[in-house]
């Protein structure tokens, strides 16, 4: 590949490495500032989250607190009741001083408990928490037994109920009441219900309660909770009073802001003093939970979490610059690979055309050696046919040879014996004649098949010829074949004229006989010669019989030669057309190779090699 093609494929990827990094940078700034509007209302979100999970919180406590505490001061109650009731029925009688009052006296039974602390005292430490008992003067109930404390530490005998508070109301319409109240300035968690008389007025009433400063818990609960780094939550309660407040936070700011919130009506969120403020009410207590969020905390939190945000992104742009540097250098060096896989390409496509048409050529020749191997396979067949006729018929020669040496035996027997009559030896003579007749008969088609022969083993040694290096051998066994054929034609001729000698001789002796026994010597001769010929033409037979069974073992042996070479050709054949198959195949492949790297190419940005430079690869 060129450096020209090189400078021209770099630039379009250069160019749109910087068109990708500029839309990256600005999607990373778009991504930046709307990160910091999301965040900021995410923030503001998890804040919210955070607040109101510290206030359910407390206000779970204090619903569980609630319905402990109910459960606790109602047993109290009932042990209260229980211990005086068991010195018998409730009655007033006259007054009695209690201190420096006087008030109406309290009897249980025939006990009177003015100013008697046992009963209040055992219930204080049976159950915990404190006791009293009230009696009815006029309006008001005063408290003449009880563990409850003022705050120089004394009873608070002789104090009177709040006749304002919500217990007051309940007794008042002669109901028990259970809740927070407020004694002697802190709250409390108490339980109220009328003392009856016999005519079921009410004459005074059981208390037990528990101070609500006792809850530690709850204490540490809420000192521990934290909204951001300066949120905080408070509990006031049922006077707005601040009971416990975080600890992240100082108690002029919980004040000025629980003062402020004293005015507001309902569950809103307001501002002030730099805080977002929400107030939410523990109804069966009457009192606050007081959440605030610091604003300044929310934009520090948005701000850090920003830094952090740019300095992730700072990191992705560099991150991302280097990437599309070792991008550009890569496509560069896939370039440069592209370069030698197209080159490659364009040689592969052209040795495999090369391939595919020696391939078609080998095919073809294939399939023509098969086929002259199948003609001269047939060629052979015929031959073999000839040769076994010819085996036969000289087996057959050999036979009527031997019939004939008997006859011409028995000839010269006949002449020995001149005693017999001429009208056997007329007949011997006949029968010597027709027996030769035979033999000449037979002779001459062996003549003829020889020559078949010596034909058909010259076509053979032609095929043999033309199937090149694997016909070889079977050449040599055509050339021995065609070898004995002539020699049995040239016996065959011979063999003829013997018998036709033979012939002759017989006929000369037939005459002779018939002349009389003046030519008795000369016939005698004439069989004499004509047991000669015989013989020897026994003996051109037997060679005859040997020649053929020598070509039919040799014919034999061709055959199974051509069996091989039909199935060499035949594989040759089949391995021929699967190599112009693979061929055509791989050409294909080639093909498509050339134009995967051409679209590659199209991809990166770069341009196909030109038509001359790709008449150029594949003429190299």
């Amino acid at each position: 590949m060129s450096e020209l093609d090189t400078a021209n494929l770099d630039r379009p990827v250069r160019r749109q490495t910087q068109i990708w990094f500029a839309a990256i940078c600005t999607l990373l700034v778009l991504s930046g500032l709307l990160a910091v509007v999301s965040l900021r209302s995410e923030v503001n979100r998890q804040a919210k989250i955070a607040e109101q999970s510290a206030a359910r919180s407390v206000m779970d406590h204090l619903t569980i607190t609630d319905v402990t505490y109910q459960k606790l001061t109602l047993a109290a109650l009932r042990v209260l009741q229980n211990e005086t009731l068991q010195q018998g029925p409730a009655q007033i009688r006259d007054r009695i001083p209690l201190g420096a009052v006087r008030v109406p006296a309290l009897f249980f039974g025939d006990v009177s408990v003015v100013g008697r602390h046992e009963i209040v005292d055992q219930v204080a430490d049976l159950m915990g928490g404190t006791a009293t008992l009230f009696v009815r003067d006029g309006e008001s109930y005063v408290r003449i037994a009880t563990n409850v404390k003022k705050q120089n530490g004394e009873r608070a005998v002789g104090t009177r109920l709040d006749p304002q508070g919500k217990a007051m109301a309940a007794i008042r319409q002669g109901h028990p009441f259970i809740g927070v109240v407020d004694i002697l300035g802190k709250p409390y968690f108490t339980a109220y219900k009328p003392i009856p008389d016999a005519s079921g007025e009410t004459i005074g009433i059981w208390y037990t309660g528990y101070p609500i400063e006792t809850l530690a818990a709850l204490r540490s609960q809420v000192e521990n909770a934290q909204i951001l780094r300066r949120g905080f939550i408070g509990l006031l309660d049922a006077h707005n009073g601040v009971m416990f407040q975080s600890s992240n936070v100082t108690a002029r700011v919980c004040n000025a802001l629980v003062a402020e919130s004293s005015a507001r009506v309902g569950d809103e969120d307001w501002v002030s003093a730099g805080y977002r403020v929400h107030r939410q009410t523990f109804e069966p207590w009457g009192f606050s939970i007081v959440s605030a969020t610091c604003l300044n905390d929310l934009n520090a939190e948005t701000f850090q979490l920003v830094w952090k945000i740019l300095g992730v992104m700072a990191l992705i742009a560099m991150v991302t610059l280097y990437v599309f540097h070792r991008f550009a250098d890569t496509i560069k060096a896939i370039s440069g690979v592209m370069g030698e896989l197209a080159q490659t390409s364009q040689e592969l496509e052209s040795a495999s055309n090369r391939l595919a048409i020696s391939s078609n050529s080998l095919s073809s020749g294939a399939s023509q050696q098969a086929s002259s191997v199948e003609e001269t396979s047939a060629s052979l067949e015929e031959v073999t046919s000839m040769i076994r006729s010819t085996a036969d018929n000289a087996q057959k020669a050999k036979a009527l040879a031997l019939e004939a040496r008997s006859v011409v035996a028995a000839g010269c027997q006949t002449m020995e014996e001149m005693d017999r009559t001429m009208v056997e030896m007329n007949q011997a003579m006949a029968a010597i004649e027709s027996s030769s007749g035979e033999v000449a008969k037979i002779v001459k088609g062996i003549d003829e098949i020889a020559f078949q022969t010596n034909i058909l083993a010259l076509n053979a040694a032609v095929e043999a010829a033309r199937a090149g290096a694997a016909g070889a051998g079977f050449a040599v066994v055509a050339n021995e074949v065609r070898s004995l054929a002539q020699r049995s034609a040239a016996a065959a001729r011979e063999t003829a004229d013997k018998i036709e000698a033979a012939i002759a001789s017989s006929r000369n002796g037939s005459a002779s006989c018939r002349n009389g026994s003046a030519s008795s010597t000369k016939v005698g001769e004439s069989l004499k010669h004509i047991a000669d010929k015989i013989s020897a033409t026994d003996a051109l037979v037997a060679e005859i019989a040997t020649a053929a069974r020598e070509q039919s073992q040799g014919i034999e042996q061709i055959n199974g030669g051509i069996a091989q070479m039909e199935q060499v050709t035949q594989s040759n054949a089949s391995s021929a057309e699967e190599s112009a198959s693979a061929a055509e195949e791989l050409a294909a492949q080639a093909e498509n190779l050339k134009d995967q790297v051409s679209k590659l190419r199209q991809l990166i940005g770069g341009a196909a090699p030109s038509q001359p430079e790709l008449v150029r690869i594949k003429k190299g």
